[in-house]
């Protein structure tokens, strides 16, 4: 029989352990601001950015030709000095425009249009994605100024086409997106009417962008046919652009995670996720129970998210255009217990020359070398500390041998400190860890997960009796966690 005896006293796991989620050089996993802000804590999840309304045009040039880039500036800066995507979101769109463009003639909105169009250009001319046109199917938000831009015409979307043709000569080399809710659900058809429309009209749309705050009670089975119908009938690259699941109760909000996430990603005409926030209490309205930290602690669709996108199904799923240089490293898992074994793994291609040899160095140690443009190595940890390893990819120009990539990531070993608590011996048998007196203040459910954070189910403990843990998970530390707070606590299972 497994026996369990208390440890240390949590407050919580802290996030800031953990690497970067994606590993997949096809396709982004990317999310928002929060409050208008990049959190100090996004690039250890996240590697694309989206902002929630500071690039909205009421947000930028809320008084006539006063334009305020302080905060758009801040995170396209900040997308440019981390080398990520950053998503221009939105140039047209029926809300969040500023209310000034009511009082104007049509003439003279289609001035103030061309201007924001202008100015963007001018100040961000190498975006790489933009949402051109936002929530455009009736009863949505439709711009209320686009009989300025030609109107419903012969299309029905005239005034759709003339904005993305805008964009195009402004912005030649950008990823140019409809973007819209409802999509997998109650207006699907007339997403798809719209799309075939507008490019039948010759508009230079390259891809679609599904919301997807419609996922909330949609089966895995039920997406995958949505979703296929979709790109069967638009043909056309699809971006999932505000997802997310808002769902008080962890488990079906993790539910909803393992059904739908994997057919998202998974798909290779999807080039890309991005979720809609990703704090509990910062996320949207009608999103509020959508977070996946609360208090300071992963939710378990979150943690799920990350032992998923170390898959080989994560890391290796195509996109409509994969990438043909890259490098990608890393420690699966990165935190471990001292003595215990991660693997790091690595994959580099190059379209411009062969790769002829990969090394991987601790520190300054060479660790193992290769020739082949993959590989997978087992480190076993002996001491407590942070591990840096690199990875050095080599191949050969005009005959010469020159470095291509640079990668480094970093295995945490520790060693937690296992403060025994002895109890009485009411048996006389010596035994100082009676499993069924453990700690008597633990009363409720608990949540189970591994000190990696992989959840291992949910537990009703009353008077401190875990022996409904026994037999139910093997030797190791965990952490039981109350449903109630988040309160804490390790424990050893051997």
């Amino acid at each position: 029989m497994k026996k369990i005896l208390p440890l240390l006293l949590l407050t919580g796991l802290s996030a800031s352990c953990f690497a970067q989620l994606n590993h997949n050089p096809n396709k982004f996993l990317g999310n928002i601001t929060t409050s208008n802000q990049v959190r100090s804590d996004f690039l250890q999840y996240w590697d694309q950015l989206t902002p929630e309304n500071e690039t909205k045009w009421g947000s930028i040039e809320g008084t006539r030709g006063k334009f305020n880039w302080y905060s758009a500036d801040k995170e396209y800066n900040y997308c440019k000095e981390h080398n990520i995507p950053f998503k221009f979101h939105t140039l047209v769109w029926g809300s969040q425009y500023p209310s000034w463009m009511d009082k104007l003639s049509k003439e003279e909105q289609l001035e103030e249009i061309t201007i924001w169009f202008d100015t963007l250009a001018s100040r961000y001319p190498d975006l790489e994605y933009i949402d051109v046109v936002n929530e455009a199917i009736a009863g949505h938000a439709p711009a209320p100024f686009k009989d300025a831009l030609g109107g419903d015409g012969v299309t029905g979307y005239d005034w759709i086409v003339k904005s993305f043709q805008m964009a195009r000569e402004r912005w030649p080399n950008a990823v140019l997106i409809y973007n819209d809710y409802n999509t997998f659900k109650w207006q699907t058809d007339k997403f798809i009417d719209l799309i075939q429309k507008i490019k039948a009209a010759e508009a230079p749309i390259d891809a679609a962008g599904c919301q997807s705050h419609d996922l909330n009670d949609m089966s895995g089975s039920e997406f995958k046919t949505v979703l296929e119908k979709i790109h069967n009938a638009i043909d056309l690259p699809i971006y999932i652009t505000e997802y997310d699941i808002s769902k008080e109760n962890d488990e079906e909000q993790l539910k909803r995670y393992k059904e739908q996430f994997p057919i998202m990603w998974e798909a290779d005409y999807v080039a890309g996720v991005t979720l809609w926030g990703y704090i509990y209490g910062k996320t949207w309205s009608q999103a509020q129970y959508s977070g996946l930290i609360k208090n300071g602690v992963e939710r378990p669709a979150l943690e799920w998210l990350r032992e998923y996108m170390l898959t080989d199904a994560a890391v290796d799923a195509k996109a409509p255009t994969n990438a043909n240089n890259y490098a990608i490293l890393y420690a699966s898992p990165a935190k471990i217990e001292v003595g215990s074994t991660s693997a790091i793994k690595a994959k580099a291609k190059s379209d411009s020359c062969k790769i002829t040899e990969m090394q991987l160095y601790l520190n300054d140690t060479l660790l193992t070398t290769t020739d082949t443009s993959a590989f997978s190595y087992q480190w076993k940890s002996t001491i407590a500390s942070d591990n840096l390893f690199t990875m050095k990819v080599f191949g050969s120009v005009s005959n010469t041998t020159t470095l291509l990539f640079e990668k480094n990531c970093t295995i945490t070993a520790y060693e937690p400190e296992i403060i025994e608590e002895p109890i009485e011996d009411t048996t006389n048998t010596g035994s100082t860890a009676i499993i069924d007196e453990i700690a008597d203040d633990i009363n409720g459910a608990y949540m189970v997960y591994s000190i990696m954070g992989i959840y291992q189910g949910t537990y009703e403990i009353n008077n401190g009796d875990t022996s409904v843990l026994n037999g139910k998970m093997p030797e190791g530390v965990y952490i039981i966690r109350k449903k109630e707070n988040g309160k804490a606590r390790r424990i050893v299972v051997y």
